[in-house]
């Protein structure tokens, strides 16, 4: 019987299974093309014919052995002895023939064939040679027929170099044919993205005409298997139909992208096609399928593009380990998916050299060193827990960032506090740093609605609340949308806003009691324009000027100091129109004292020679002396524009500057919460309010800002208030008699 068509080998191939030409390329698309059942076929040929032969594959090679071993069963062929060993970093098997001939299959990625028992190997078939690193064709060159199968891919590698030499007979399938031949590879090809390496699948260095990639959502629904809780009346007719299936337990059904996620990737397309760095946050709300989703993408990527690796960060042991069973699911319920060659409690190893990390935020060192193509951070904001959790969060984002630097970074959370996720996503707002902030709320969730039947309509068109009638003025909600919005208030209670975000400034509030009246300041913020003052950067940070100074006003200063350098807080001016209590000016950043000097006596001169009070302790000395030399120095108490904190007979001897200590720090924020109440100062200060926002009661019995968040905009505005309260002695009129 005709060996090659023991197995389907398709019309394509079958050319080459009968050539006997020596050494013979077959050039191919990195897909599936059956490459291997043709170098197992003509390994078997020449075994049977009474030759040593041998299969080379870099697998593990159980394929190979199971088509092998029903090679011989269908041939009716008689096995004697059989060996299994190492040679390198490879394995090896030989079957011993009745006949004669042995057969060789060797699987691994950098076999020594100098190791092998017998070198007496006349006939050598080996497919995926662009992953084998040991040069079959310098081994056994001159003593060995050779069939080598593989795509172009490293410039580098042996087999490149081969090919492009030219003085071997060579075969190419091209896309085309394979396409052909082999429907089924249609979805993959779609999936490949050619523009990444051209070579890698059509086999030549010129780039034809790129196959476009198929979109995520058709390889979600057709490849990727998830775990849902959804009702069934929640879910598309396919899912519904699988899940039927499957009684009594939470189902596994294909992951159709909901309206909301659809929405999310259009914002990310919509980024990338305005030229922006692939860089993400997204802050969400409780439940929105966003982690599922950002799993799928890693995995997508990870079996479709050779070498790629990518990883996912969580912020606790419990919620990695879960993250990464919806990875799991989705390789080993992928119908294409790709062999997995290494599996385990944090890692996916695929066949095609692709590696899917997972971690915990805690780990120390993770992707140092490491090239990412692309990283998912899971509920970044509850990566700053514990001591020190601000800093050991910079090195890791530093890390991840580092690593992906040319990919993809996804960070992802509900709020929770002005933590390291809140700053960043503020400053993106800005457009101070590389990220897209990407913000989805309840009810853009069209599924986000009470059932009908489950509420009185009636009893809700009644009971409407001020914040309710808003949301439906506002953003066009129905009632269905708050019968649901109640159902949840009264699920988190005071943690509704956080967990439940509608709008990225009140969402970051969490739990604890703030020094501030909340409900005060954010109505504050929702009257606030976002794009309220001239801003303007200068070295170190950036000054805002809601109003210009007016001839005949007087106007007082505040001035927080800090050392200036990395890692320290900010520093910064506040200016007050001391007859309304309008906040005019403020400068914020982080600056060394002698800029925060040159800049404060700079904004004091223009607002009238402003009465500067400046934080004396710590680096505030260095700030002092600056403004000093500047050439502003004279107190307050003989009608100058400085504050000293204590008034002498002696002018020398007295001490410049406003202490915060003890005594003054309760009196000065008590002060400071009183006029807002009161409505004693008018504010404009946006990144004021954030700050007052995160000014809580600590664990340590004190007000003080949260960990990760910052005050100085707070004790600026506060030394200002305490300006306003001081009086300057005027100039007296001297009459000469």
């Amino acid at each position: 019987m005709p060996l090659t068509l023991a197995i389907d080998v398709p019309q394509l191939l079958k050319r080459i299974a009968a050539s006997d030409a020596d050494p013979l390329l077959v050039l191919r698309p990195d897909l599936d093309c059956r490459t291997e059942q043709l170098c197992a076929v003509k390994a078997f040929a020449a075994a049977v014919g009474g030759e040593d032969a041998m299969v080379v594959v870099p697998d593990d090679g159980t394929s190979v052995r199971f088509m092998l071993d029903g090679l011989f069963e269908q041939a009716g062929i008689k096995i004697g002895r059989k060996w299994t060993g190492e040679i390198g970093e490879a394995k090896a098997s030989a079957w011993s023939l009745r006949q004669g001939g042995r057969l060789w299959v060797v699987s691994g990625r950098r076999p020594d064939f100098a190791a092998m028992p017998t070198r007496a190997v006349s006939y050598i078939a080996a497919d995926r040679c662009e992953q084998i690193d040991t040069d079959i064709s310098a081994a056994h060159r001159g003593r060995s027929r050779l069939l080598l199968s593989g795509a172009l891919a490293d410039r580098g590698h042996w087999f490149f170099a081969l090919a492009s030499a030219g003085e071997c007979a060579t075969e190419t399938i091209t896309l085309a044919q394979a396409l052909t031949a082999f429907p089924d590879l249609a979805p993959a090809a779609e999936e490949y993205d050619a523009t990444l390496a051209p070579r890698r699948l059509h086999c030549r260095d010129e780039v034809p005409v790129p196959v476009p990639p198929r979109p995520f959502a058709g390889f979600a629904r057709d490849r990727l298997r998830i775990k849902t809780d959804k009702p069934l009346a929640l879910l598309a007719d396919q899912q519904r139909q699988v899940a039927l299936q499957q009684p009594g337990a939470t189902p596994v059904v294909p992951f159709y992208l909901s309206r909301l996620q659809q929405r999310y990737m259009a914002l990310k397309r919509l980024a990338v096609k305005q030229g922006k760095r692939p860089w993400y946050l997204l802050l969400k709300y409780r439940r929105g399928g966003f982690t599922t989703l950002e799993q799928g993408l890693s995995y997508r990527l990870a079996v479709t593009t050779p070498r790629a690796e990518v990883a996912t960060i969580a912020h606790h042991i419990a919620p990695t380990q879960r993250i990464f069973r919806i990875a799991k699911l989705m390789a080993e319920s992928d119908p294409l998916g790709r062999r997995l060659v290494g599996d385990s409690r944090t890692a996916l190893e695929f066949e095609n050299g692709s590696s899917f990390f997972i971690g915990t935020a805690g780990g120390k060192g993770f992707a140092r060193g490491d090239t990412l193509r692309r990283v998912h951070g899971s509920e970044v904001a509850k990566w700053c827990v514990g001591p020190r959790q601000s800093e050991m969060v910079e090195d890791l984002l530093a890390g991840l960032l580092g690593a992906a630097s040319f990919g993809e970074v996804v960070l992802e959370s509900t709020p929770n506090g002005r933590e390291k996720f809140c700053q960043l996503y503020k400053e993106a707002k800005a457009g101070e740093n590389d990220f897209t902030p990407i913000f989805l709320r309840w009810f853009d969730d069209p599924m986000n609605i009470a059932a009908e039947g489950t509420y009185d309509p009636d009893e809700v068109r009644e009971t409407l609340s001020e914040r309710e009638k808003a949301l439906i003025e506002e953003h066009h909600l129905t009632l269905p949308h708050i019968a649901f919005r109640r159902t949840q208030v009264r699920m988190y209670r005071r943690l509704f806003l956080q967990e439940m975000p509608e709008d990225d400034e009140s969402c970051f509030i969490t739990s604890g009691t703030c020094y501030f009246d909340v409900d005060l300041l954010l109505a504050i913020l929702e009257s606030l324009p976002e794009d309220s003052g001239e801003r303007t950067h200068v070295p170190g940070g950036h000054e805002t000027r809601w109003k210009e100074p007016e001839p005949g006003h007087t106007y007082v200063a505040g001035c927080d100091t800090s050392e200036g350098l990395p890692g320290c807080d900010n520093s910064g001016l506040g200016v007050l129109d001391k007859k309304t209590g309008e906040q005019v000016c403020s400068l914020h950043g982080l600056f060394n004292p002698r800029q925060l000097a040159t800049h404060a006596v700079r904004i004091c001169r223009d607002y009238n020679d402003a009465l500067l009070g400046i934080e004396r302790e710590n680096h505030g000395h260095a700030v002092i002396q600056r403004v000093v030399d500047l050439g502003y120095r004279k107190p307050h108490f003989r009608g100058g524009p400085l504050f000293y904190f204590d008034r002498r007979k002696d002018v020398k001897k007295a001490r410049p500057g406003w202490s915060t200590n003890s005594a003054t720090r309760p009196v000065m924020l008590e002060d400071l919460a009183e006029a807002v109440e009161e409505e004693a100062i008018i504010v404009n200060d946006r990144v004021f309010l954030d700050e007052c926002l995160s000014f809580r009661l600590q664990s340590s019995g004190k007000f003080e800002a949260d960990s990760g968040a910052k005050d100085d905009s707070v004790m600026k505005w506060a030394i200002a208030v305490q300006m306003r309260n001081t009086r300057r002695r005027k100039p007296r009129i001297t009459l000469s008699s």
